[in-house]
């Protein structure tokens, strides 16, 4: 038993180790090789079908190429035939007024222009929205111009004065007037002379001591006050026919010439009180409403419209 216990044990092994090895296959047969032949075979004659239908269906599409070409140059050739023998048809012309081409985007202006009004006032009139075309000169708003006006009427009024005032000293006194101060002075010199006369009587009976000294000296004041005031009517009269002095007629046209540059620039303001358009283009924004104060010398964006 002691012997034959390692006999066992190597037998055993041994086996084992053969059993791990591969297990050898057998020849194929016959007719398993002749299968595979087979198979190759029918897999080498589908490919050659396949490439000849490719062959086909590439030669058939050139074809149809080639007449589709033939047949485009053949069209083109035909209207140059028929153009040679009639003129060409001009292209429709849309009728005026009709939409030809409508699209969507945004405006980008070339000039952009602020329109704001030269005098403050507040808006009671737009005539004007935002994307609106307008023309050259077309009125955008109007200003309150009750002020404006009534200094362009006092202007005038100012004016026409000054004008009267420039005319009368031209022209000079009018014949009547000088009639009536000649008259003046002829009853003055009259009057001089009576008064003359006495005194020269009391004079010669002072000196009898007919008349009071009272009396003569009264006399005496008398003449001399006529003979003043013949002399300052005289002097009127002399005036009068000589006519107003150069410098006053120069006074009286530079008052012309103020008048005159009120009356512009009450009338500039009242005309400023219509806004129009500058130039003719698309409102891109609109500033103000009805009711709004605007100030061109404002920082604070009530300036524009």
């Amino acid at each position: 038993m002691a012997i034959t216990e390692p006999v066992k044990t190597s037998a055993s092994l041994g086996e084992r180790v053969r059993s791990l090895r591969l297990p050898v296959e057998p020849a194929p047969r016959f007719f398993e090789r002749k299968a595979f032949w087979a198979v190759v075979a029918l897999i080498a004659a589908g490919g050659a079908a396949a490439w000849r239908l490719t062959q086909s269906n590439l030669l058939g599409e050139q074809g149809r190429v080639a007449q589709t070409e033939a047949a485009a140059t053949a069209e083109e050739a035909k209207p140059s035939a028929e153009t040679s023998r009639s003129a060409p048809t001009p292209p429709p012309v849309a009728p005026s007024g009709d939409v030809t081409l409508q699209s969507t985007g945004y405006i980008v202006p070339a000039h952009q222009i602020l329109i704001s009004p030269k005098v403050n006032g507040m808006v009671v009139a737009l005539n004007f929205e935002e994307g609106m075309r307008v023309e050259k000169g077309y009125v955008l708003a109007e200003l309150e111009n009750v002020d404006y006006k009534a200094d362009a009427e006092r202007a005038k009024a100012l004016l026409q004065s000054a004008k009267h005032k420039l005319l009368e000293l031209t022209r000079g006194f009018r014949p009547e007037e000088i009639a009536a101060s000649q008259a003046d002075l002829a009853e003055v010199q009259a009057q001089r002379e009576q008064l003359y006369s006495e005194w020269k009587r009391n004079v010669g009976l002072r000196a009898n001591k007919t008349v009071t000294e009272r009396e003569y000296e009264q006399s005496e004041s008398s003449y001399k006050a006529m003979d003043r005031r013949m002399v300052r009517l005289a002097n009127n009269l002399k005036l009068m026919q000589d006519g107003p002095r150069v410098e006053r007629i120069d006074v009286a046209r530079a008052e012309v010439q103020q008048a005159e540059a009120d009356l512009a620039k009450a009338e500039w303001r009242l005309s400023n009180c219509t806004i129009v358009a500058p130039i003719s283009g698309t409102i891109l924004k609109k500033n103000a409403e009805v009711g709004n104060v605007v100030n061109p010398v404002a920082f604070n964006g009530s300036f524009s419209l």
